[in-house]
Order: structure tokens, then C-alpha cells, then sequence
């Protein structure tokens, strides 16, 4: 067994990333049933502690009117959201009646050396040259560097204060416009930020109309995120998502 002899198992693999290619039936085998498939097996190894990683999706849209708690009732939008949710539904299940405990952790969008999606775009155009027109996109999204998620994670491995719970995760300090992460990420390369102010009137509805909501909400919306909840459990983040930021394309350069 995968899990014989082992005190915690960190549950991070899943299908991430919501497309309408991929079937919801995928999702939810990848993300849902193998995740019920590994909670049974360490409950019957003995396993102590079983933190399963989800996400903010599993609570949310792409945006979100008000800055989000673990109080807020989950009301995904899209099959990832929804199988991630699922995932949480069945670890808990899964290990109910047992000695072992469980800790659900959900991060929002997380950027490292090697991000891809969104985050991939925006380290590529913070390495162009070019002045970029994003002072007029007003989106607040808080971040997670894999610096804190790591860190969060060694944390939830043995504080007895998070057992059973379940956390929203993100970087310390305020939350970043696309126009503030550019600058962060321009700061790593000793760069000045090259971001413009560039009103775009019209452009969210035409996105709305051309079918493209979701893209409307990540752009335009946004997707805030308390981490209260595991402050005072007594977690402190390392880094701020400036700072993270900055030191990934230090790190990673031109």
C-alpha cells in the first residue's frame, strides 16, 4: 500500500483547471472518486492526519462580490469547482467514525517558476519590453505563491488547532490588480512597472456578449479571499504576493 507506515498523506493531485473539452464525468473520477479512493486506504493504514487540497473554485466562481470566508456557502460554477467540492465531500465522509482527521485547504490561484494558465500570460508580458495598458483593469485577486502554500501546508501537518476544519488560502497582505502583479513581477527583473492607464468602457458587456462571462469575471471581478480563519489558528504567511511575485522572476529571469 501507498500509505502503509506513513503518519500524514497530503492529498494534492487532481485534474485542475476548468475546460468545457473535458467531460464533468473526468473531473469528478479524477478529482472526486480517486480522492475517496485514497482516504479509504489511509484510514485503514492508520494514516494520523489527511489534508486534502482543493480549491477556491470549489466555493466560488471566477469572482466573487464580497471577500470570501469559510462561512460562505460553496456555490461553484463550473465542473472543476464542482468536482473539487465533491473531493471534500467524500474525503470527509471517507474518514468519518475514524481516529484519523481531516484538513481541507482551498487555495486561490497559486504562481510559481513553472505557473501555467493566466499566470504563465501575465509572467510573459511582465518580461516584454513594452509599456502595457493595465491601469484601467480594476480586478483585486488575492494569490498564493508555492512558497506560503508549502509553508501553510508544513503547518496544517501537526497544528492540533486546524483538525477538522477547512481554510481558504492566499498570501499575506492586500490582494493585486493585473496591473499591480506586472509591476511586482517587473520588480524582480529591476525593472520599472511600464504600466499605463488606458480606460476600457464597453469591453466587459462585450465580453458578456460574445460568451465569454467567465473571462468578463476574471478580468473585471473580484476574488478576494479571508484568510482570518488560519491566521488564528496560527498560521502567518511568509510573503506577501508582491514579494512572491517579485522573487519568482528573480529567480527564474529574462
Amino acid at each position: 500500500s501507498l500509505v502503509k507506515d506513513v503518519d500524514a498523506v497530503v492529498h494534492v493531485a487532481g485534474l485542475a483547471h476548468s475546460s468545457p473539452e473535458i467531460p464533468e464525468r473526468v473531473y469528478q473520477a479524477i478529482n472526486c472518486q480517486a480522492a475517496r479512493a485514497l482516504a479509504q486506504a489511509s484510514r485503514e493504514s492508520g494514516v494520523r492526519r489527511f489534508i486534502y487540497v482543493s480549491s477556491v473554485r470549489a466555493q466560488t466562481g471566477s469572482s466573487a462580490d464580497t471577500v470570501l470566508t469559510e462561512a460562505d456557502e460553496p456555490a461553484p460554477t463550473d465542473a472543476y469547482g464542482r468536482s473539487k467540492l465533491a473531493g471534500e465531500q467524500t474525503v470527509l465522509e471517507a474518514l468519518a467514525g475514524s481516529q484519523m482527521d481531516a484538513v481541507i485547504l482551498r487555495p486561490v490561484l497559486m504562481y510559481g517558476p513553472n505557473a501555467k494558465g493566466n499566470m504563465a500570460t501575465l509572467m510573459r508580458l511582465a518580461r516584454s519590453r513594452l509599456p502595457l495598458p493595465l491601469g484601467g483593469l480594476p480586478a483585486r485577486r488575492s494569490l498564493l505563491g508555492l512558497t506560503n502554500f508549502s509553508d501553510a501546508v508544513a503547518f496544517a501537518l501537526n497544528a492540533p488547532t486546524v483538525s477538522g476544519r477547512t481554510f481558504l488560502l492566499a498570501d499575506a497582505g492586500a490582494p493585486l490588480t493585473v496591473g499591480e502583479m506586472v509591476a511586482a513581477l517587473r520588480a524582480g527583473l529591476g525593472r520599472r512597472s511600464g504600466i499605463v492607464q488606458f480606460p476600457l468602457p464597453g469591453l466587459e458587456k462585450l465580453l458578456v456578449a460574445a460568451g465569454k462571462a467567465d473571462m468578463a469575471g476574471r478580468v473585471f471581478g473580484d476574488l478576494v479571499v479571508s484568510t482570518d480563519a488560519l491566521v488564528s489558528a496560527g498560521w502567518q504567511a511568509p510573503m506577501t504576493s508582491a514579494q512572491g511575485l517579485a522573487a519568482v522572476m528573480t529567480m527564474t529571469g529574462d
